[in-house]
């Protein structure tokens, strides 16, 4: 038979469960930034007028995507000078060089 100290410890212990998980660490989409800075002029030849969006965090790494000033990007991590974005106005996650994303969080 369950005891009534049995049920308040029970409920205690499911406050401290909720609790915990609305205090975990930042997720994928808790920090978002903004590209800018880049030339108004498009030019895919010259890389220019767009952020590449890219496979790996290297710059000779394959072009996957790209976006554009203005752009919002959701933050997922940072690697060196690099930032893992999901860009939902093309559909793409990748790598873009951070120099050009303003972000709206610390930390990442």
């Amino acid at each position: 038979m369950i005891s009534f100290a049995s049920i308040r410890l029970l409920g205690v212990v499911s406050v401290l469960v909720l609790a915990s998980l609305s205090i975990g660490p930042a997720h994928a989409g808790d920090c978002s930034g903004t590209v800018g800075g880049l030339s108004r002029t498009y030019n895919l030849n010259k890389g220019t007028g767009f952020l590449a969006i890219r496979a790996r965090p290297t710059s000779s790494s394959r072009m996957i995507g790209q976006t554009f000033n203005g752009n919002t990007v959701g933050i997922d991590r940072r690697r060196g000078n690099w930032l893992y974005i999901y860009d939902d106005a093309s559909n793409t996650s990748g790598w873009v060089f951070a120099r050009y994303v303003r972000r709206t969080c610390d930390g990442v």
